[in-house]
């Protein structure tokens, strides 16, 4: 008896089209065309892919708003008012400004590794759009504590940061735990470049806090392979992964979840193994 053939899926893209599909997969971080439609036939309950959906999808996202990753794994579309509502309460260029791409990478490691952090910035007025700046990306994720100071508050009170990652610009003036090393902050320094290479303001503020969210949830799920306790090879835990989101990882992604599955989540992890054609 012949097997049924089974019709692929095709779906024809004029210029305009294609170009709103690369811009879509650059976004959200989606390698292929075919994790692309995974993706897409999942969040519509396996219905058929159509043009209607990648336009649906691809519409101008500076006029309509922008998707925003949850929690599960889903995308919400927030309207422009509410992005512009989120802007009032700090000014996206005035914290780009005064936070180096370097800060920004350290503070996120630190903020990962549930350490508190110190940020030494001289000019008070910068302070509430700071904090207001990691309250929203950082919000339904990983919990927050961050302070500001001046230099000479925090010479005068230092007893009060014992614990702190403290941060002044570039340098780090205290890591006690040697977290920061920036052999180890690859992944980190690629999501944050992502952040100030988007030119509106706004939207650099919806693509930082989806890769924050990614690396969240993904961090949560690979713990459920991990739980088992058995020796697991990283090409295993990047098929797990694969199964259950529509992004790629390499190697230097999943040393990246474990370090927050180890320092956040405080969960102890079997070992990890790697072999040279796992991601080649």
């Amino acid at each position: 008896m012949v097997d049924k053939k089974v019709k692929a899926l095709r779906v024809d893209l004029n210029k305009v089209l294609a170009a709103d599909l690369l811009e879509i997969k650059n976004y959200y971080g989606i390698q292929s065309d075919s994790d692309m439609i995974r993706f897409l036939i999942r969040e519509h309950k396996k219905e058929l892919l159509t043009k209607e959906d990648f336009q649906l999808l691809s519409s101008n996202q500076n006029n309509n708003g922008a998707y925003l990753l949850q929690e599960n794994g889903s995308y919400e579309k927030i309207p422009i008012e509410e992005l512009n509502f989120a802007a009032n309460n700090f000014d996206p260029e005035l914290v780009r400004f005064n936070l180096t791409p370097q800060l920004l990478s350290n503070v996120l490691r630190a903020i990962m590794s549930k350490k508190p952090v110190l940020l030494i910035i001289e000019q008070e007025f910068i302070y509430k759009h700071v904090i207001n700046f990691f309250s929203f990306i950082l919000e339904d994720t990983f919990d927050i504590d961050i302070a500001c100071d001046t230099f000479k508050n925090y010479k005068k009170n230092e007893s009060n940061y014992l614990n702190h990652v403290v941060l002044k610009g570039d340098e780090v003036l205290k890591d006690l735990t040697k977290t920061l090393s920036k052999k180890k902050l690859k992944v980190e320094k690629e999501i944050v470049q992502k952040f100030y290479s988007e030119t509106d303001p706004r939207f650099s503020l919806v693509i930082l806090k989806n890769e924050i969210t990614k690396a969240f949830i993904m961090a949560k799920k690979m713990m459920l392979i991990l739980e088992k306790g058995e020796k697991i090879s990283s090409k295993e835990i990047a098929n797990f992964l694969k199964l259950n989101f529509p992004f790629e990882v390499n190697l230097a992604y999943i040393e990246f979840l474990n370090f927050i599955i180890q320092e956040y989540h405080e969960v102890k992890v079997p070992e990890i193994y790697n072999t040279l054609s796992d991601f080649l």
